[in-house]
């Protein structure tokens, strides 16, 4: 495979060995200051096919490199995306799905599955799905999730559990911002305080349309704050000028009720 990006390998992989076609992935090391600190083994994706889901990345990694902690997709890279986490998932409530190709980061738990990843060959032919576990696309896949979706009688009690421990931990993190936002407005012992950007009147966003937008106003504004005859030769042009305009609007003014007197003579042959 010929033309790939700097630092990236690219390998082709098919839904099963049942088809011909498949997509090329392209992967490389994901290396962040906090990676490495951590010491963690992330492998960045590319290309990733709509139908794929994490489990699925998850399964055909470990399949073929070795332990994988965590996959997390999003719609487009991420510079600066740090570290993948392990996130208890909800049984009831999924992020909203992203839609056509995505990104995805990989975290494996040993570096030599990392280093398998990157000497995966482009020409071994590497499958989604497998005898050993057969996945679902298409009709059965949407069947299957409306299936799921249906709550049972019996899971009510448990999706209860999980919206309150949810609840409860949102109220414990509204209450560390508080807590950290009253410290910050106190003074400390030398006097001082902390100043944010939090306020009654939020920042600017930096952007290249907000900045073109300042500008403008500010040319604007320095047009306005010009000075205007300052000087004494500038008053006498001006007023030179005026004179002159009064002059040439005398002599229309002239003409234009002659042609009014004109029209209005009587003309009996």
């Amino acid at each position: 495979m010929t033309n790939l990006p700097q630092g990236f390998v690219g390998i082709e992989v098919k839904f099963s060995s049942e088809h011909k076609a498949g997509h090329v992935l392209y992967m490389k090391p994901h290396q962040t200051r906090e990676a490495k600190n951590n010491n963690e083994s992330v492998l960045f994706v590319n290309n990733i096919p709509s139908y794929c889901t994490e489990e699925m990345v998850s399964g055909m990694f470990e399949r073929y490199c070795g332990h994988v902690k965590a996959v997390h997709l999003l719609e487009k890279p991420d510079p600066k995306f740090a570290s993948v986490s392990v996130e208890t998932k909800s049984k009831y409530f999924d992020k909203c799905q992203i839609k056509g190709f995505k990104v995805a980061y990989v975290k494996f738990e040993k570096g030599a599955a990392l280093e398998k990843a990157m000497n995966m060959n482009s020409t071994t032919d590497y499958f989604w799905s497998t005898g050993e576990k057969h996945l679902l696309i298409g009709m059965r896949k949407w069947q299957n999730s409306y299936n799921e979706s249906i709550l049972k009688a019996d899971k009510v009690s448990e999706m209860q559990k999980e919206i309150d421990a949810y609840l409860l931990d949102y109220d414990e993190k509204k209450k560390e911002e508080e807590r950290r936002l009253r410290l910050s407005e106190k003074p400390d012992d030398d006097g001082w305080m902390t100043v944010t950007r939090k306020g009654r009147t939020k920042g600017a966003p930096r952007t290249e349309a907000s900045k073109t937008r300042i500008e403008q106003r500010d040319e604007k504004r320095q047009a306005k704050q010009q000075l205007v005859n300052f000087y004494s030769f500038q008053m006498k042009e001006s007023k030179i000028k005026q004179l002159e305009e009064m002059r040439m609007k005398f002599e229309e003014d002239k003409k234009r009720i002659q042609l009014m007197k004109e029209s209005r003579r009587f003309r009996p042959y």
